[in-house]
């Protein structure tokens, strides 16, 4: 059919026919009958040229393993040597041929109360002690300074001393956190002479590993507020689609700020300045984040 209506029209010719079906692409062959398709040439196969992308994704994983590893075992040696003590104290001396030892061993400090738990042992004087029995021959008592809540240590005669369990005053702000508390004898106590050879205050401060640990808490806790922000104006703004589950992740982050300042070492008591500076500026961005991702919900429910 197609070879009549080309006859019918003038000046045909078929050669010219030809070479224009052959630019279009398009093969006629000489005798009239259907040739072949031809299509493009064969392609390689699907799995070459993805090698290079799976490689790059190959190395570029294995590179953020390494540096989380790296940090982490960096972190660790950096942890450890900072928490190191410059050094232990020298060892007391608990000889008893010129007089009686008072060891007084701390164990808890109380902040908030201003109360530091300690336990006393009484060492006597060699000349006061009934070698035999290892008793006390005379009637003895020891008075600290400031004084503790079971006043005068008694230690009566024919009766071996005992440690005692007590506490005493610790002076230092504990709104101050961390803070630094001195035990020993106050400025204003009077009822005890100056200038005696057994006069010892003593400082309490934090270690710096503790102190490394209250900075990374305080870091992730100025992160959550950033990231809640910044997604919650993403989505105000439309340049990030609404998603609905964010949600859950806001509330997830409010009730989390508790307890990661609960474990704080120390446990700062309520109302210390890390509450002022920090906490409280992080409930109030968390709140605020969560305002602007209602109003992108009221504004992409419409």
């Amino acid at each position: 059919m197609v070879h009549e209506g080309l006859t019918a029209s003038a000046g045909y010719r078929p050669g010219e026919v030809s070479s224009e079906l052959d630019l279009a692409g398009l093969a006629v062959p000489a005798n009239g009958h259907d040739a072949p398709p031809t299509g493009p040439p064969t392609a390689l196969p699907a799995s070459q040229p993805e090698r290079k992308p799976r490689r790059r994704h190959l190395i570029l994983d294995v590179s953020i393993i390494t540096g989380v590893v790296v940090v982490y075992v960096l972190s660790l040696l950096g942890y450890h040597y900072l928490a190191t003590a410059p050094g232990p104290l020298p060892a007391p001396e608990l000889g008893t041929a010129d007089g009686t030892v008072v060891l007084v061993r701390l164990e808890q400090l109380h902040p908030v109360e201003h109360r530091l738990d300690v336990k006393v042992l009484v060492m006597p004087d060699d000349s006061t002690v009934d070698k035999r029995l290892n008793v006390l021959t005379t009637d003895t008592s020891v008075r600290l300074f400031p004084h503790n809540d079971l006043g005068d240590l008694q230690y009566p005669v024919g009766k071996s001393p005992a440690q005692v369990a007590t506490n005493i005053e610790a002076h230092g702000d504990p709104g101050d956190w961390p803070f630094v508390a001195r035990v020993g004898r106050d400025a204003e106590d009077t009822e005890r002479p100056d200038n005696r050879p057994d006069d010892v205050v003593v400082t309490l401060q934090r270690a710096k590993g503790p102190l490394v640990f209250d900075l990374g808490i305080c870091l992730v806790l100025i992160t959550l507020p950033t990231l809640a922000l910044f997604v919650a104006i993403q989505m105000l703004t439309g340049r990030r689609q609404f998603l609905p589950p964010f949600s859950t992740w806001y509330a997830a982050m409010l009730f989390a700020v508790v307890p990661l300042r609960n474990i704080l070492p120390g446990t700062p008591p309520a109302g210390a300045w890390i509450d002022q500076a920090v906490v409280i500026w992080v409930l109030i961005a968390l709140a605020a984040a969560l305002v602007l991702y209602i109003a992108a919900w009221y504004r992409h429910s419409k």
